[in-house]
Protein backbone atom coordinates (compact mmCIF):
# COMPACT_ATOMS: atom_id res chain seq x y z
CA UNK A 1 0.00 0.00 0.00
CA UNK A 2 1.47 3.27 -1.25
CA UNK A 3 1.20 5.98 1.20
CA UNK A 4 -0.66 9.37 0.43
CA UNK A 5 0.82 12.69 2.52
CA UNK A 6 -1.04 16.21 2.40
CA UNK A 7 1.48 19.36 3.23
CA UNK A 8 -0.93 21.83 3.27
CA UNK A 9 0.22 26.00 3.24
CA UNK A 10 -0.69 29.18 2.32
CA UNK A 11 -0.02 30.38 -1.48
CA UNK A 12 3.86 31.23 -1.33
CA UNK A 13 5.14 29.38 1.89
CA UNK A 14 7.29 27.47 -0.09
CA UNK A 15 5.41 23.96 -0.47
CA UNK A 16 6.55 23.55 -4.09
CA UNK A 17 10.26 25.24 -3.72
CA UNK A 18 10.89 22.42 -0.96
CA UNK A 19 11.30 20.39 -4.08
CA UNK A 20 14.30 22.20 -5.36
CA UNK A 21 17.24 19.75 -4.01
CA UNK A 22 15.29 16.47 -5.38
CA UNK A 23 16.89 14.70 -7.84
CA UNK A 24 14.43 13.51 -11.01
CA UNK A 25 15.21 9.76 -9.67
CA UNK A 26 13.97 10.85 -6.43
CA UNK A 27 10.71 12.50 -7.29
CA UNK A 28 7.98 12.80 -9.73
CA UNK A 29 5.90 15.77 -9.91
CA UNK A 30 2.29 16.01 -11.24
CA UNK A 31 1.43 19.76 -11.98
CA UNK A 32 -2.00 20.32 -12.23
CA UNK A 33 -2.20 24.02 -13.19
CA UNK A 34 1.37 25.75 -13.80
CA UNK A 35 3.56 23.15 -15.63
CA UNK A 36 6.84 25.00 -13.90
CA UNK A 37 8.56 25.15 -11.09
CA UNK A 38 9.83 28.50 -9.63
CA UNK A 39 13.23 27.81 -9.15
CA UNK A 40 16.01 26.33 -11.57
CA UNK A 41 16.04 22.25 -11.75
CA UNK A 42 16.58 19.34 -13.63
CA UNK A 43 12.86 18.11 -12.22
CA UNK A 44 10.45 18.22 -15.14
CA UNK A 45 7.01 18.38 -14.41
CA UNK A 46 3.87 16.30 -15.90
CA UNK A 47 0.97 18.69 -15.90
CA UNK A 48 -2.16 17.64 -16.39
CA UNK A 49 -3.78 17.26 -19.96
CA UNK A 50 -6.71 19.89 -21.02
CA UNK A 51 -8.47 16.48 -23.21
CA UNK A 52 -9.51 19.24 -25.35
CA UNK A 53 -10.28 17.51 -28.99
CA UNK A 54 -10.82 14.00 -27.64
CA UNK A 55 -14.13 12.81 -28.95
CA UNK A 56 -14.70 10.23 -25.72
CA UNK A 57 -15.32 12.50 -23.82
CA UNK A 58 -19.27 13.63 -23.84
CA UNK A 59 -19.82 15.23 -20.49
CA UNK A 60 -17.96 17.20 -17.86
CA UNK A 61 -18.21 13.64 -16.00
CA UNK A 62 -16.73 11.95 -18.82
CA UNK A 63 -13.69 15.41 -18.61
CA UNK A 64 -12.78 14.90 -15.20
CA UNK A 65 -13.12 11.09 -14.69
CA UNK A 66 -10.17 11.21 -17.69
CA UNK A 67 -8.16 13.69 -15.49
CA UNK A 68 -8.29 11.63 -12.42
CA UNK A 69 -7.30 8.29 -14.41
CA UNK A 70 -4.47 10.31 -16.20
CA UNK A 71 -3.07 10.90 -13.47
CA UNK A 72 -3.92 7.52 -11.61
CA UNK A 73 -1.68 6.04 -14.59
CA UNK A 74 1.09 8.47 -13.74
CA UNK A 75 1.50 7.39 -10.44
CA UNK A 76 1.09 3.72 -10.97
CA UNK A 77 4.12 3.91 -13.62
CA UNK A 78 6.02 6.68 -12.09
CA UNK A 79 9.46 4.72 -11.05
CA UNK A 80 10.17 7.64 -8.39
CA UNK A 81 9.70 6.84 -4.93
CA UNK A 82 7.91 9.58 -4.81
CA UNK A 83 5.43 11.47 -6.78
CA UNK A 84 4.03 15.30 -5.66
CA UNK A 85 0.60 16.68 -6.60
CA UNK A 86 1.42 20.32 -7.15
CA UNK A 87 -1.16 22.50 -6.10
CA UNK A 88 -3.54 19.40 -5.78
CA UNK A 89 -6.45 21.94 -4.83
CA UNK A 90 -6.98 22.84 -8.39
CA UNK A 91 -8.20 19.49 -8.91
CA UNK A 92 -11.43 20.69 -7.10
CA UNK A 93 -11.62 24.07 -8.13
CA UNK A 94 -10.97 23.23 -12.21
CA UNK A 95 -13.97 20.79 -11.82
CA UNK A 96 -16.01 23.41 -10.30
CA UNK A 97 -15.28 25.51 -12.75
CA UNK A 98 -15.87 22.21 -15.54
CA UNK A 99 -19.31 21.98 -13.71
CA UNK A 100 -20.28 25.95 -12.94
CA UNK A 101 -23.38 25.74 -14.81
CA UNK A 102 -25.03 22.58 -13.17
CA UNK A 103 -27.16 22.73 -11.07
CA UNK A 104 -27.75 21.27 -7.24
CA UNK A 105 -25.69 19.42 -4.88
CA UNK A 106 -25.14 16.32 -6.81
CA UNK A 107 -21.40 17.70 -8.41
CA UNK A 108 -20.52 19.04 -5.22
CA UNK A 109 -20.52 15.22 -4.09
CA UNK A 110 -19.51 14.05 -7.14
CA UNK A 111 -15.93 16.39 -7.00
CA UNK A 112 -15.68 15.20 -3.10
CA UNK A 113 -15.82 11.51 -4.74
CA UNK A 114 -12.97 11.87 -7.18
CA UNK A 115 -10.62 13.11 -4.85
CA UNK A 116 -11.60 10.48 -2.57
CA UNK A 117 -11.11 7.81 -5.11
CA UNK A 118 -7.71 9.28 -5.44
CA UNK A 119 -6.52 8.70 -2.35
CA UNK A 120 -8.18 5.27 -2.39
CA UNK A 121 -6.70 4.37 -5.17
CA UNK A 122 -3.38 5.46 -3.76
CA UNK A 123 -3.96 3.37 -0.23
CA UNK A 124 -4.34 0.56 -2.73
CA UNK A 125 -1.00 0.47 -5.11
CA UNK A 126 1.11 -2.44 -4.68
CA UNK A 127 3.71 -0.67 -3.96
CA UNK A 128 4.50 0.11 0.18
CA UNK A 129 7.51 2.20 -0.52
CA UNK A 130 5.88 4.68 -2.84
CA UNK A 131 4.41 8.11 -1.17
CA UNK A 132 2.58 10.31 -2.65
CA UNK A 133 2.37 13.88 -1.74
CA UNK A 134 -0.22 16.49 -2.35
CA UNK A 135 0.75 20.04 -1.95
CA UNK A 136 -2.22 21.78 -1.40
CA UNK A 137 -3.09 25.47 -0.29
CA UNK A 138 -4.97 26.46 3.00
CA UNK A 139 -6.89 29.42 4.39
CA UNK A 140 -8.74 30.35 7.68
CA UNK A 141 -11.86 29.50 8.61
CA UNK A 142 -14.04 31.75 10.30
CA UNK A 143 -12.29 30.69 13.69
CA UNK A 144 -8.92 31.97 12.28
CA UNK A 145 -7.82 28.34 12.22
CA UNK A 146 -6.21 26.86 8.83
CA UNK A 147 -7.46 24.30 6.77
CA UNK A 148 -7.62 22.66 3.59
CA UNK A 149 -8.55 25.41 0.79
CA UNK A 150 -11.59 23.65 -0.77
Amino acid sequence: MALPVLIIGRSGSGKTYSLKHFKPDEVGIISVEKGRLPFRSDLKPVRVPTFAGNDEIKSYADLNRAKYAWIENIISRAKTPAVVIDDSQYLLVNELFDRAYEKGYDKYVGMAANFRNLIHFINDLPQDDKIVYFLHHSEADSDGREKCKT
